[in-house]
């Protein structure tokens, strides 16, 4: 198998991923790694637009497999919203390549796991705020309503902050996968911190 084809699965495979992390399957735990195939694909990616359209990849299959109802509704119609969706996961691709190319994972894994994140957050806020496409639907964030303990970081970084969170994780994850364990060990850590806390926050009484 060559590498673009490789690339093409791993845009595939995320959107999968991030799909089984939202209802009816809630996989919650996926959504920490969903990104991480398609991340690995970008980093790889031999220019912006190749990695802007594994991204729109990625971004169809997830909303095609999260949103088949809408075929209820836009009948033949369907594929052109779900290619809206798809404009999100492009936009973060592109932009994901281009910090690719301007920072040695080596020496700022940290700081480009984290911009991942960002940039991640930074698109679902475009989405949800651009006159004709705002919405808030597939938000990574809403991924984590299946787990209580995580979920109460919500209150103090907003469903923005776990989405960018998932998706610093996914990037790190990927770059423990090129042998950069750092960020993904930091990334669990603070994951656990988090966990800790909501659990703590959970006993509470009423």
């Amino acid at each position: 198998m060559n590498r673009p084809k490789e690339h093409w699965a791993a845009a595939v495979l995320s959107g999968l991923l991030l799909a089984a992390s939202r209802p009816p399957l809630a996989l919650w735990p996926l959504a920490w790694l969903a990104l991480a195939p398609l991340a690995l694909a970008v980093r790889r990616s031999r220019d912006a637009r190749s990695a802007a359209d594994l991204g729109g990849l990625a971004g169809y299959v997830y909303a095609a497999s999260s949103l088949p109802w809408l075929t209820k509704t836009f009948g033949v119609w369907t594929p052109a919203l779900w290619c809206v969706f798809a404009l999100g996961p492009g936009l973060w691709a592109a932009l994901l390549h281009a910090s690719t190319q301007r920072l040695d994972a080596e020496r700022h894994g940290l700081l480009w796991a984290g911009g991942a994140g960002l940039l991640w957050a930074g698109v679902e806020c475009l989405r949800a705020t651009l006159p004709g496409l705002a919405t808030t639907w597939l938000a990574l964030g809403f991924s984590q309503a299946a787990c209580l303990p995580l979920l109460q970081s919500a209150s103090v970084v907003g469903v923005v902050g776990l989405s960018a969170a998932a998706a610093a994780f996914g990037a790190a994850a990927a770059l423990a996968a090129e042998g950069r364990r750092l960020p993904a060990e930091l990334g669990l850590a603070l994951l656990g911190l988090a966990w800790g806390l909501g659990e703590r926050r959970l006993e509470r009484p009423p």
